[in-house]
This record gives structure tokens, C-alpha cells and sequence, in this order.
């Protein structure tokens, strides 16, 4: 059961960061400077917590040294990262980002110092 529910986890957060890169506008631009730091700090805490229900679920389904679970995990960010860049490509208003997925590794990075 635990290993189902921290699965179940990962797929939820994936479809709200997939719902939130489906929005036109999240953030009002009307300071772009605030509206740009927002986001950054948006991909950096949403990845970063992808990156910690990830790496909970590997750990709970299989037997893995730290490494190799750290790799996994920054595997996944960066394909769901760029993934998720090219979604937004589509979007209307929004726009792919290179620097965005730089971001999420960021995140996932920081994220790894937290214990999954």
C-alpha cells in the first residue's frame, strides 16, 4: 500500500504542475521583475518537490544505493522539466524556456539534500 500511495503522489504532483504549465497566465505581469522571480521560485519549489516524491517512491518499491537514486531523480526532473517546457510551448501566452528546466534542477538539487 505504501508503495502504491507514494506512486499515486508522484503522478498527482506531475498533473498539477502539468495543469499550472497549462494556464495562460498565472501571474499578473503588471511588475515583471516580481512576476519573473515568482516563477523561478515556483519552478524551483515544484520540481524540488517532484524530486522528493520521486525519489520516495523508487526507494519504497526498490532496494537502491544513494547514488544511483540521485541520479534517477535528476534523470526524471530534467525529462519532466523539458517535457514540461514543451507543453507550454502550445500554450497560449506562455513560451519555452531552457533556463526554466535549469530552474527545476535547481530545485531537484536542493531537494536532494532532504532525506526521501
Amino acid at each position: 500500500m505504501k508503495k502504491l500511495l507514494s506512486w499515486v503522489l508522484v503522478f498527482g504532483w506531475m498533473g498539477v504542475i502539468y495543469w499550472l504549465s497549462d494556464q495562460s497566465q498565472l501571474i499578473p505581469s503588471t511588475n515583471p521583475l516580481l512576476a519573473q522571480t515568482i516563477a523561478a521560485l515556483g519552478h524551483v519549489i515544484f520540481f524540488g518537490i517532484l524530486y522528493i516524491l520521486f525519489t520516495h517512491a523508487i526507494k519504497a518499491s526498490y532496494k537502491i544505493n544513494p547514488i544511483t537514486l540521485f541520479k534517477m531523480g535528476i534523470v526524471f526532473i530534467l525529462l519532466y522539466g523539458l517535457s514540461d517546457e514543451y507543453h507550454q510551448s502550445f500554450v497560449p501566452g506562455r513560451d519555452a524556456n531552457i533556463l526554466d528546466v535549469g530552474l527545476d534542477l535547481v530545485g531537484s538539487v536542493l531537494a536532494s539534500r532532504f532525506k526521501a
